[in-house]
């Protein structure tokens, strides 16, 4: 990406994510917010690393949720198990005992992702001029190779604040764009740059 297209994608993510956190209030009755802490356009492979790397090759869990459209691919939501935990003991207000807590972990992950990853996509498809239609999300825990399988194309690896509370935990927006999907989303971000 070029400065200007990397300026862009920051700024429409930025308004995607807050977006997200503005729907993920409303259902969880708290106050949330998420903030892009970084962005890069990467291979499949490096973004790979780049997950093992931040997540401390430790497992990790995710919310994939498939698209289709102007662009194609999917997009996932991403946290170090540990962190999955912290957050969603914190949306349940610490009334669930630790040792349950794995039983709700998946539940409460997949509803906070559908959440999350339906606003974001609604939002970027809105601001770029496009049509994006979303599938069911899909519950996954693993490695990053193992929560990255499928991936073709070009990656954008999105760095996550999360600000629940007193709570501060990292996470990860991963969009996986099929085979001509990096050249179009280029060109939308192009367009969006016309158009401003």
């Amino acid at each position: 990406m070029t400065g200007p297209q990397k300026h862009a994608v920051t700024e429409l993510l930025n308004r995607a994510v807050q977006h997200s956190a503005a729907a993920l209030a409303d259902v969880i009755e708290n106050d949330v917010a998420l903030s892009v802490a970084g962005i890069e356009l990467t291979s499949h492979a490096a973004a790979t690393r780049r997950l093992d790397e931040g997540a401390s090759a430790r497992p990790a869990v995710s919310v994939r949720q498939r698209f289709t459209g102007s662009l194609s691919g999917d997009l996932l939501l991403i946290f170090c198990e540990r962190q999955s935990l912290v957050l969603v003991r914190t949306l349940l207000a610490d009334t669930v005992p630790l040792e349950v807590m794995t039983d709700l972990e998946q539940d409460a992950l997949t509803e906070i992702g559908n959440v999350v990853l339906n606003a974001s996509l609604g939002s970027l498809a809105t601001q770029l001029g496009g049509r994006l239609t979303s599938a069911l999300p899909e519950y996954r825990r693993g490695n990053a190779a193992r929560l990255l399988t499928g991936g073709h194309g070009e990656v954008l690896f999105v760095h996550l604040d999360v600000a629940l509370g007193l709570q501060d935990i990292d996470g990860y927006l991963i969009m996986l764009l099929d085979g001509e999907s990096g050249c179009r989303f280029r060109d939308h971000v192009d367009n969006y740059l016309k158009r401003a």
